[in-house]
């Protein structure tokens, strides 16, 4: 077709969601009489990087690597969380083929974005001071475009991008941040990201009126993004990674663990720190999967066992199986826990509350072991974690959904979909559809 295409990545933005959505906005009830709309198939795990990463290269984890939000490097034993760099990938973003030689590409707050070959790039990069605090950065590219987006809309509001103080006010930035390119620079293939949904559907669940205020703006947001490129002549496609389901409590993998005496932990100055060398076995989390390394290979089917016995863990994936879901790669656990539905994996391997680590009861996204979603419920007050009650946790994703409506969501504008993909596309899909419209 040739033509310019705005891709927005609408977060959490299921099926099930879009439904709500269309009742409580008559623009996107419009929008999407004209639009093609098909469920989209989720690579596992259903979680942002690896699903983020399928979108970018069409490839599956186990062909890109990205198998999590985390990543244990197995020389160091240390593991780090939501990595940024493209270089991380095993397969080049979409833009690097042949087809779209000449094409210019703008990517704002998608995974990946540093160091990914696109002309315009646009990603949080904040600065980590000494006495702890967080400065408000960005990654650009070029250099220049940082500061005059600051400019002309002010700082990055970082602190509402994700997180306990997550608000409209991040993707408000962001949305006027593309419009802009749009405008000024005028990509080939633009590439933008909206989280607003993603964090509030945690918090509250899909039923919530929270969730209703939270689809409100969210429809603003896409009419103002939505109308602005259409003018400009772009047409528009809407994709999202997951779905996020109810649930109601959280498996304490690694609480289990050290239970059974798999993980054990140092105590410097009376903490509890994990002692991954001397561990027999401990797990990194990820929303509703968790991946588990197991050093002792003599006693893997023994933790193996020990996980299937455990209640909210569905099942547990072993190397042999780990081909069957496209997963196996290096990057991954020798097991792959999953959670039961309704279920979700909490970090927490400390048995005394008073041994905590100094990190539990912060907003800490790399000292953790994996994703804390009780970060959500920091007291502003005393600007801490106070609570340890995993049920108020009320929304989660990384199982494969059960059913299409909590699954992810893909809806266009260009009449390219095939017959074969008249109801659903998976997320491997989506770069040869972007070349159907933009070659």
């Amino acid at each position: 077709m040739s033509e310019k295409l705005l891709v927005i990545n609408c977060a959490a933005l299921s099926p099930r969601a879009l439904e709500k959505l269309r009742r409580l906005s008559s623009f996107m009830d419009g929008f999407l009489s004209k639009a093609e709309t098909v469920f989209l198939k989720p690579v596992f795990p259903a979680v942002t990087m690896p699903v983020q990463a399928s979108f970018l290269t069409g490839k599956y984890p186990d062909e890109h690597g990205c198998v999590s939000n985390s990543r244990l490097d197995r020389r160091t034993l240390k593991h780090d969380c939501w990595e940024q760099s493209a270089l991380l990938l095993d397969a080049k973003p979409f833009w690097h083929s042949k087809r779209f030689e000449g094409k210019k590409v703008s990517t704002i707050c998608w995974q990946f974005s540093f160091y990914n070959g696109a002309d315009f790039v646009v990603t949080p990069a904040p600065i980590h001071a000494r006495d702890g605090s967080t400065i408000s950065a960005l990654y650009t590219e070029p250099e220049e475009l940082g500061e005059i987006l600051v400019g002309e809309f002010g700082e990055f509001p970082l602190k509402n991008y994700w997180g306990p103080f997550a608000g409209p006010e991040a993707t408000d930035w962001i949305m006027r941040a593309t419009s802009y390119i749009m405008l000024d620079y005028s990509p080939d293939v633009m590439l933008t990201y909206f989280p607003y949904l993603d964090c509030v559907f945690q918090q509250h669940g899909l039923e919530d009126a929270a969730a209703d205020e939270a689809l409100k703006r969210f429809g603003k947001f896409l009419e103002k993004t939505i109308h602005f490129g259409l003018r400009k002549g772009y047409q528009v496609m809407l994709v999202s990674e997951y779905g996020i389901t109810p649930v109601d409590n959280a498996v304490m993998i690694n609480r289990r663990l050290r239970e059974l005496g798999f993980l054990k932990v140092r105590t410097p100055r009376g903490y509890e720190m994990l002692d991954p060398w001397r561990s027999t076995a401990w797990a990194l989390v990820d929303h509703q999967v968790a991946h588990v390394f197991v050093n002792d290979r003599n006693r893997l089917n023994e933790v193996a066992k020990a996980l299937r016995e455990t209640d909210g863990i569905a099942d547990v994936i072993n190397r042999r199986r780990q081909p069957n879901f496209r997963v196996k790669h290096p990057n991954a656990g020798e097991l792959i826990a999953v959670a039961e539905p309704r279920f979700w994996f909490s970090y927490h391997y400390w048995l005394d509350p008073a041994l905590m680590p100094p990190f539990a009861r912060t907003v800490d996204i790399h000292s953790k072991l994996g994703y804390d979603p009780l970060e959500l419920f920091f007291n502003k007050n005393t600007m801490s974690i106070e609570t340890a009650n995993h049920t108020l946790v009320r929304g989660s994703h990384g199982r494969l959904p059960e059913d299409p409506l909590d699954g992810g969501v893909l809806i266009t504008t260009a009449p390219v979909l095939k017959k074969t993909e008249s109801e659903s596309v998976g997320a491997v899909k989506v770069p040869e559809i972007i070349s159907r419209i933009v070659v």
